[in-house]
């Protein structure tokens, strides 16, 4: 009898755990944030397309600037205008059309089926109730990420940005008004946006919202900001270069995902049996050294080692390649000793 009484409570919750992930998925999943699965390309050459991302970038930039209204804003307002132009939230974006179809963009996979796409993933072995849609790799500088990483530059960035800027005109102090502003986007990554939306917790998605944040903020401040006032109307002093936000941490097989159990027991045995080698072939582990050497510390990386250190929950390094596979990258010669 107890275990008749017990089991329509199981099952009556978990019908509530599946209702509440759709809805989540539904209702704070950006359209055009997909996940991408970064060792599909690990050994496949992706053209620089940095110079064709930042024409356009700065074109759309000067079409904005264009719109007489936008000189009746205040200079802090215009980078997030700038980046709702670009990313209009649960809609599919210009920027995300443009990044998948212009014949600029050198991407990976270019041209295939979601269906095809999706069979040759790690993400390929299906766990219900979630739906992942997949976005190709491009390169911008020398760093691979997925077109994700910029839905999230622009998209979060413009999020991280306005809480940032309504916190600091509240009179909240630079240092908490930052920090507060990057635990808001590290708790929705973990819920809403990855970990309870499809199973994934990206430290990618992560770095690519502060660093938008970063960029919104260079609009009016420091030295040398993109904008400046002409006659009354806004004129750009510069043009924007996404080389100089876009860092190694975007890769996400430099700066790997963290998975709950039942979808790294889907991801991982495809990882050992697929990605082992290739991995830890040559070219990739000087791509990896090179990412390593140019890699730099910021608050959101400090924040999020903090933040996971405290609840001891970080399942980073036991889901990395290096743990999973039983092997180290070999050590340069240039850290070697001579005899």
């Amino acid at each position: 009898m107890i275990e008749c009484s017990q089991r329509p409570r199981a099952v009556h919750a978990g019908r509530w755990i599946v209702v509440f992930a759709i809805v989540s998925a539904a209702l704070y999943r950006p359209v055009a944030a997909f996940e991408t699965d970064q060792y599909l390309a690990l050994e496949v050459e992706i053209a620089d397309s940095a110079s064709a991302v930042n024409e356009y970038l700065n074109r759309e930039l000067r079409l904005l600037l264009s719109d007489s209204s936008v000189d009746r804003l205040e200079c802090r307002q215009v980078a997030p205008r700038f980046y709702r132009r670009l990313f209009g939230g649960l809609a599919a974006s210009r920027l995300q059309d443009y990044l998948v179809s212009d014949e600029d963009i050198d991407r990976f996979p270019d041209g295939w089926s979601y269906r095809k796409h999706l069979s040759r993933s790690i993400y390929r072995k299906p766990w219900f109730p979630y739906i992942l849609p997949l976005s190709p790799t491009i390169r911008v500088g020398e760093v691979r990420f997925g077109i994700d990483k910029l839905g999230h530059f622009f998209g979060y960035g413009r999020r991280y940005y306005k809480r940032y800027e309504r916190l600091r005109s509240r009179g909240v102090p630079e240092t908490q008004a930052l920090r507060r502003t990057l635990l808001f986007g590290l708790r929705q990554e973990r819920f809403f946006v990855g970990g309870w939306t499809d199973g994934v917790f990206s430290y990618g998605d992560l770095e690519a919202n502060y660093q938008g944040m970063e960029m919104a903020k260079r609009f009016c401040r420091g030295d040398d900001p993109y904008l400046e006032r002409v006659d009354g109307r806004w004129r750009q002093r510069r043009n924007l270069d996404l080389r100089d936000y876009v860092t190694p941490s975007f890769d996400e097989s430099y700066n790997n995902n963290h998975y709950p159990k039942p979808r790294w027991k889907r991801v991982r045995p495809i990882l050992v049996a697929e990605y082992c080698e290739t991995f830890f072939s040559p070219a990739v582990q000087e791509r990896m050294r090179r990412y390593e050497a140019s890699d730099r510390p910021n608050p959101s990386k400090r924040l999020i080692a903090e933040y996971f250190a405290k609840k001891g929950l970080d399942l980073k390094e036991r889901q990395s390649m290096s743990s999973i596979c039983g092997r180290r990258p070999p050590v340069s010669k240039e850290t070697t000793t001579s005899r």
